[in-house]
């Protein structure tokens, strides 16, 4: 999709649980390495690491498998953590990120439990009564926008399966934050053309095409309210099969990402990189969980 350019359950880990962890039989020499430094860092692997992950996973960042093996998802998910935490984002476990990992594992044990959702099955009801569904209470990203619309994508996911993590990256880069005249005029925040619930509006977009830039006039469908436009933009790629693949991969929104930019959702070559730049800058990766509710 173009811009428009009219502006345009695994417990936790105790406090001492990093400090002295015995790699397994089957770790390498550079885990082994990792462990006499105090680093965890890629190829490290034993009762550390799946101490790393179980904390991960239960401050909102998904890991993978806890499997005491640190591979790619698990740097992924200590990226978006120390993102989040305003650390040095460079996939190393050392002292200060392991430390900001133990106060959130002291800060989870010390809190009530949040109550959670009804889980009995009920009647499905409208779009517009499932947005506003009751949301467990939600992080923070420090970003206003991100924060106004993440209800929103985590009942998209909810009903979709499509992360919601993707979902507001994808708002953010289609929208300019909010500031797009489709968005502002249409209530559209991803860029979907043809006609909506409300019609379409007809406005100037920027296209990539072979690599050179070009703009065109286009229909964009019109939403009555925001929340209508994200149950849209789930059902957009959920019923289009041309995102099957993605679909494959909703557990892991850096390969959904990848796979709805192959697919052609965007003729920005660097789509996939800037939503993945997104999830990672804010830890959207956190909201993920609340989605598989």
């Amino acid at each position: 999709m173009g811009r428009t350019s009219a502006s345009a359950s695994t417990g936790y880990t105790s406090r001492s649980s990093f400090s002295s962890g015995t790699p397994g039989p089957a770790a390498s020499t550079q885990g082994t390495a990792a462990h006499a430094s105090g680093i965890l860092r890629m190829g490290s692997r034993g009762s550390s690491v799946s101490s790393l992950q179980n904390s991960l996973r239960a401050a909102g960042f998904n890991p993978g498998k806890t499997d005491g093996i640190f591979g790619p998802k698990t740097q992924t998910a200590l990226h978006a953590f120390q993102a989040s935490k305003g650390l040095k984002a460079d996939g190393l476990a050392g002292p200060k990120t392991l430390g900001a990992l133990r106060d959130m594992d002291s800060f989870q044990a010390a809190r009530p439990a949040v109550a959670r959702p009804n889980p009995t099955p009920r009647p499905a009801a409208p779009a517009s009564a499932q947005s506003a569904a009751p949301i467990s209470k939600l992080p923070s990203t420090g970003n206003a926008f991100m924060d106004r619309i993440a209800a929103d994508a985590i009942a998209s996911q909810r009903r979709t399966g499509v992360p919601a993590s993707v979902t507001m990256a994808q708002a953010a880069l289609e929208s300019n934050w909010g500031k797009s005249g489709l968005s502002t005029h249409a209530n559209n925040f991803f860029g979907i053309k043809g006609k909506g619930p409300e019609g379409s509006v007809n406005m100037r977009t920027r296209e990539v095409f072979h690599g050179k830039e070009t703009y065109v006039n286009a229909p964009f469908r019109a939403y009555s309210s925001p929340a209508q436009s994200f149950d849209d933009h789930g059902k957009f790629l959920t019923g289009n099969r041309r995102y099957g693949t993605a679909m494959q991969h909703t557990n892991d929104p850096h390969r959904f990402a990848q796979e709805i930019a192959r697919a052609g959702y965007a003729t920005d070559p660097q789509y996939a990189s800037k939503l993945s730049g997104m999830i990672n800058k804010y830890g959207l990766e956190r909201f993920d969980r609340f989605g598989g509710e």
